[in-house]
């Protein structure tokens, strides 16, 4: 998928065919929510506004309403931009976005609301996207008390990933059929060795996340730790912010006492601090950040201010030596 996208946009370039490059750099940005990470999805959309404003257009309102679900954005506006998409044809916008606040309902611990929001789509599959939320389907009905649900699209995915021999469909097959087994631990082995090797950083973080909270539970406090810390700077590094934070809480339930996710950048940095001081380390300006996060140019230099505040600094150029690397990468 990444050799595809990138051909055809490599193509567009050389081409100058600035509306297949506009076009396809969207479409990667959504493809990097489910085979890669947040940060990268982020990157490309930045690619895109770069694009328009180029072009003479308004670059501020790139909307990917799945990203914003991932980026902390309010439901209500996910759901509403999401509904606009339906509205024009773009129904996979909109089943991308609903159910992506499904899965920040999962790393939120709300499994019953994102049981609710997964079953019309499970129900009433939309083409390319549904497929790819079954296994989210299969965490929200296990964590929510409903194996019985979940147990039809474990076997689904795993006559999908023996049918296609994807490492990728095989690893979240052996991992939703570890949420339901009693030989958890076999399969969520089975998940890492095949996932490890693909490139899909959340799905392995989510792995280790729910593989570690399973040891815990088995009170293998030593075990667990282990994939803890992995799934937790798996999503520090993808800015997964929700993941890590319940990544962390788990960790602390073990009895460690887990590293300050603002540590590298500051202390105690809420999440939305973080996000925004990253997008600003990264070069883009507060309107650009609204534009990402869905907040007001004000709000973004409240929360600015709070930042610069916290980690005792005073101008922007700063960040980057506050931040890990990883975090302050900027525009590729």
């Amino acid at each position: 998928m990444h050799l595809c996208l990138q051909r055809t946009i490599d193509g567009a370039r050389d081409l100058g065919s600035l509306r297949v490059l506009d076009m396809t750099l969207w479409a990667r940005s959504l493809a990097e929510l489910r085979a890669g990470t947040p940060r990268r999805a982020t990157q490309c959309i930045e690619q895109v506004r770069d694009l328009r404003r180029a072009i003479g257009y308004d670059g501020e309102h790139v909307v990917n309403p799945a990203l914003m679900a991932w980026s902390g954005a309010p439901p209500d506006q996910v759901e509403a931009f999401s509904e606009q998409a339906r509205a024009i044809g773009m129904g996979g916008v909109h089943a991308s976005g609903i159910t992506a606040l499904a899965v920040r309902e999962l790393a939120d611990g709300a499994y019953e609301q994102a049981f609710l929001r997964l079953q019309p789509f499970v129900d009433d599959p939309f083409l390319q996207v549904t497929p790819l939320e079954y296994a989210d389907f299969v965490e929200a009905a296990v964590r929510s008390g409903r194996p019985d649900s979940a147990m039809p699209f474990v076997d689904r995915l795993e006559q999908r990933a023996a049918a296609n021999g994807s490492p990728w469909a095989g690893g979240v097959a052996a991992r939703a059929r570890g949420l339901v087994s009693e030989e958890a631990e076999e399969h969520f082995g089975r998940a890492l060795t095949l996932l490890k090797p693909t490139g899909v950083e959340i799905e392995l973080a989510r792995t280790h996340l729910l593989y570690g909270e399973w040891l815990r539970r088995a009170r293998r406090r030593r075990q667990a730790r282990e994939h803890l810390r992995t799934a937790t700077d798996l999503f520090e590094r993808g800015a997964s912010p929700t993941f890590a934070a319940r990544a962390r809480r788990e960790l602390e339930a073990t009895g460690e006492v887990p590293r300050d996710p603002g540590s590298a950048a500051g202390p105690n940095l809420t999440t939305q601090e973080l996000t925004v001081a990253r997008l600003a380390a990264a070069g883009s300006t507060n309107a650009e950040i609204g534009a990402t996060m869905f907040l007001s140019v004000n709000t973004v230099d409240y929360h600015l201010r709070k930042v610069f505040q916290k980690l005792g600094i005073s101008s922007r150029r700063q960040l980057s030596d506050r931040l890990r690397p990883e975090e302050s990468a900027g525009r590729r």
